[in-house]
């Protein structure tokens, strides 16, 4: 399911920097307050969002919440 979301979501994209390894973190998006760098996220079960239903993982992205809170 953490696969399928991570594909669906396109999170590669913001979570891989040129060069890096897959969901490793560290892009840098430039923005009016500086650059920000992305987190490494991964579709792991244990210690990523392999676990995230779809409510979750709506959560984590709009809001900034993990799904203990």
């Amino acid at each position: 399911r953490g696969d399928y979301l991570a594909r669906a979501g396109n999170c590669a994209a913001c979570h891989t920097a040129p060069g890096g390894a897959l969901f490793a973190g560290g892009f840098g998006m430039q923005t009016p307050l500086g650059a920000i760098y992305s987190t490494n996220i991964t579709p792991d079960p244990a210690s990523g969002i392999g676990r995230y239903d779809f409510g979750d993982f709506e959560r984590a992205v709009s809001r900034g919440l993990r799904p203990d809170g």
